[in-house]
């Protein structure tokens, strides 16, 4: 399954920037309440931070308290030409003596002139706005503030298979002053990745990317982070690598060799048993021709006799079990793929209850959390950027997107590489106890030819957007099969033969017995001459013969019964490996089952206190 994240750090980061705010509001709000001494301009000593796009207020106070409303108050940079940025006098606006660039963007809080505040409110802040402002009374007051304008975008990471691991590369544009780039694993370590390469564009926004190869980890967690330490600033995108990623994929001629080899293997075996077997025929006839040696011709035709008829009822014996274990073949055949697809079933409840059980431990957890002051929640707008969780499915990929920590409700999009919406179940929002959101939705996407998907979270009433991309490798696509789905596959392949084999060789034994049976048949007249005309001896060697033929094909025949013997042991051996496999899943489901039960007991009475609280 795939993390991606991107979102504004609230932790160490944020503390500085959140000093940096309440000192310009504390100086604001001191001076305000300050009316009286000599005429003095209270400014700030620290810049002042703001992002593109951001208002922001410059600050600039008399601290007696003097009345400014008469006053003139210039505004101006001095690497400008017009140099001012705003000017008032006499009580006056003169918006014609202002550069072209802040034209209607700069303003007074003309009801706290009286008071002797005369900060510079300053809108939509332009990265040309960065630099130093002189806030100016002539020929009295005189104090610089400082002004930094910073730029950021979310990372986005694009996945990519290689030989010694998983390339992730990260990518981050739009970014002022030029940020840095690194690379952490699942528990927060730097990992070691090359020099990042940034391009500054004509806009003045840096461009910034990172590679970094990893190998298979515990969490296979990954987190590209971009930081900019002037403006306190810092963009996060996190991401979850499957286990499948990582398996090393053998091309289509290494599996062709090593199945041809697992082929040979037992053909090699069995022609070398066979060769050993031919000989201790030849031993064995060897000797029983020293005993028929010994025997009168008379007795010699009666033991043959007997023989013969001996060995055709042992070949017909034969032949019945050798029709019996086809259909045992067949049979097992028929329960291994009944066993396949039971596994196959289970393997995939087994997943769906395990997601179930991580989506109710983690709404438990939501739930005794204890709650946060309402009303301050009430009052601010929370948006958080979206996490992506990759999960294989066939030949296709289940992308799911979450994302925590909004208010108002937002919508869940997904959208490809050319921007087109795609068709996606209906999302699922939970409201938690701290009254924000958290909206998650899931799609199934195939092979495209960009193989980007975006999931955008936005909220159109306080106009807050959040977005997370993703590129997926065409690997990732591919049916990759487990080692157990591999060697059924190869022991299928080699048993194909094998029982094609044997089907021949009861043809060929079916074609022998009626040869056989041939000659069995009472004698026609011309026979009858025939034979009369043979002498005991001819008879004899006749019987030899028969005999021989027919030892020969009951021994064959014993050889191969004996290999059909060993491979209906080895289908039984799998067929109760499978077995205990599907025990096995059964009672893994069953154990999920009932974790899943007492996660919704718990979960009620917890919900039912929730609502008496409310």
């Amino acid at each position: 399954m795939i993390h991606m994240k991107d979102r504004l750090l609230l932790n160490p980061q944020l503390s500085d920037f959140s000093e940096l705010v309440l000192h310009h509001i504390v100086v604001l709000l001191l001076l305000t309440h300050s009316c009286g001494g000599q005429s003095q301009v209270i400014g700030t000593s620290q810049p002042v931070v703001a992002m593109v796009g951001d208002d922001i207020i410059l600050p600039c106070h008399l601290d007696t308290g003097v009345d400014a409303t008469d006053r003139t108050v210039e505004w101006a940079r001095s690497d400008l030409d017009p140099r001012f940025v705003y000017l008032r006098r006499d009580s006056v606006e003169l918006h014609l003596e202002e550069h072209p660039l802040y034209m209607g963007r700069t303003s007074l809080f003309t009801n706290n002139l009286k008071c002797g505040d005369i900060s510079l409110k300053l809108s939509k802040v332009k990265l040309s706005d960065a630099g130093s402002y002189r806030c100016l009374v002539p020929k009295s007051i005189d104090v610089v503030v400082e002004l930094t304008v910073g730029s950021v975008s979310s990372p986005d990471i694009d996945i990519s298979k290689v030989s010694n691991g998983v390339l992730l590369e990260c990518k981050s544009k739009g970014w002022y002053p030029e940020p840095e780039v690194l690379w952490l694993d699942g528990e927060g370590n730097l990992l070691s990745a090359g020099p990042p390469e940034t391009v500054r564009g004509p806009d003045d926004l840096y461009t910034v990317s990172s590679r970094v190869t990893v190998e298979k980890r515990h969490s296979n967690s990954f987190t590209c982070r971009v930081q900019q330490k002037n403006t306190n600033q810092t963009r996060e995108t996190h991401v979850h690598l499957p286990a499948d990623l990582f398996m090393v994929q053998s091309i289509p001629a290494v599996r062709i060799t090593i199945i041809l080899a697992v082929c040979i293997v037992p053909i090699v075996v069995f022609i070398v048993w066979k060769l050993r077997l031919n000989k201790t025929k030849t031993t064995n006839s060897s000797i029983e021709g020293d005993r028929e040696k010994l025997m009168t011709k008379s007795q010699k035709i009666t033991y043959l006799d007997d023989t013969k008829a001996k060995l055709d009822e042992d070949l017909k014996r034969n032949e019945g079990e050798l029709q019996h274990v086809l259909q045992v073949i067949i049979t097992l055949g028929n329960q291994k793929k009944d066993l396949k697809n039971q596994r196959k079933k289970l393997i995939s409840l087994q997943q769906k209850d395990k997601t179930q059980e991580e989506e109710n431990k983690k709404k438990l957890e939501k739930e005794n959390t204890p709650a946060f002051d309402k009303e301050n929640k009430m009052k601010k707008r929370s948006v958080s950027s979206p996490d992506i969780d990759i999960s294989k499915v066939s030949n296709e990929v289940l992308l799911e997107c979450k994302s925590k920590g909004w208010y108002p409700e937002p919508e869940v999009l997904w959208l490809d590489g050319e921007g087109n919406l795609l068709s996606a179940g209906p999302p699922e929002t939970v409201r938690g106890p701290d009254d924000l959101y958290t909206v998650s939705s899931r799609v199934t996407v195939e092979k495209r030819h960009s193989n980007s998907f975006t999931c955008r979270v936005q909220q159109k009433n306080t106009n807050q957007t959040r977005e997370t991309h993703i590129h997926l490798p065409a690997d990732l696509f591919m049916v990759q099969s487990i080692p157990a789905v591999r060697i059924t596959i190869i022991l299928a392949v080699c048993i194909v033969p094998i029982v094609v084999f044997i089907v021949w060789k009861l043809r060929l034994n079916k074609t022998k017995t009626t040869d056989s049976s041939i000659e069995r048949q009472p004698p026609n007249e011309g026979e009858g001459d025939r034979e009369k005309l043979m002498t005991k001896s001819q008879k004899i060697t006749y019987l030899d013969d028969t005999k021989a033929k027919l030892d020969e094909d009951l021994k064959r025949n014993e050889g191969e019964l004996q290999h059909v013997q060993q491979v209906i042991t080895t289908l039984m051996n799998q067929k109760k490996d499978l077995k205990n496999q599907r025990e096995k899943l059964i009672s893994l489901q069953q154990k999920d089952k009932t974790q899943e039960e007492e996660n919704k007991k718990k979960k009620t009475p917890a919900t039912q206190e929730k609502k008496k609280k409310e």
